[in-house]
C-alpha cells in the first residue's frame, strides 16, 4: 500500500508470485477502505485456504480485518 498525496493509492495482492488483485484509489487509505477491499476484491479471490502477511501498518490490525480473515478460513 503506497500513497502520495498527488498520486493515487493502490493496494495488490500476491499469490505465489503471480498479482491476485490491484486496486487504485483517489484518496488514501484508512482502515475502512482497507476493510472494504478485504471483503469485497481480496478475501473472494482466493480460491485455497491461506497464510496471509500483512505488514505492521495500524490498519492492517483492526479487529474486523483480522476476524474476516479468519472466518474466511485463512491465517494471518
Amino acid at each position: 500500500m503506497t500513497c502520495q498525496r498527488q498520486n493515487p493509492c493502490y493496494m495488490g495482492a500476491l499469490v505465489d508470485k503471480f498479482l491476485l488483485t490491484v486496486a487504485l484509489f483517489a484518496t488514501n487509505i484508512n482502515a475502512d477502505i482497507f476493510y472494504a477491499w478485504v471483503m469485497q476484491d481480496w478475501l473472494p479471490r482466493l480460491t485455497t485456504t491461506c497464510v496471509i502477511i500483512l505488514d505492521s501498518a495500524t490498519l492492517h490490525k483492526r479487529a474486523d480485518i483480522q476476524n474476516a480473515i479468519r472466518k474466511a478460513g485463512h491465517s494471518s
